[in-house]
């Protein structure tokens, strides 16, 4: 897989109303995301914060695009992706 086909976590949410959200509203501004582990109904606490919950994923070339985005538009700190992919 070339690395513009590889996604990446760029954000992880609890709350699936704001991860559908914020999936559509990149999809609008023209950056194709998907959310995995949408219907994933474990207790969050039970893992990670860094890999818990609904993930938020993105092409790996649209990764800068889509956390300006985000970060310019709900004001949130910076949410750079770790070398896993994995981030919240």
């Amino acid at each position: 897989m070339t690395k513009e086909h590889k996604l990446k976590v760029i954000r992880n949410f609890s709350d699936p109303l704001t991860a559908q959200f914020l999936r559509a509203f990149l999809e609008e501004n023209g950056i194709p995301a998907i959310l995995k582990d949408l219907n994933f109904n474990f207790p969050s606490a039970l893992f990670s914060s860094k890999t818990a919950g609904i993930k938020l994923l993105v092409m790996e070339k649209d990764v800068d695009k889509a956390l300006l985005l985000l970060n310019s538009n709900n004001g949130e700190q910076d949410t750079e992706p770790t070398e896993s992919g994995d981030d919240q």
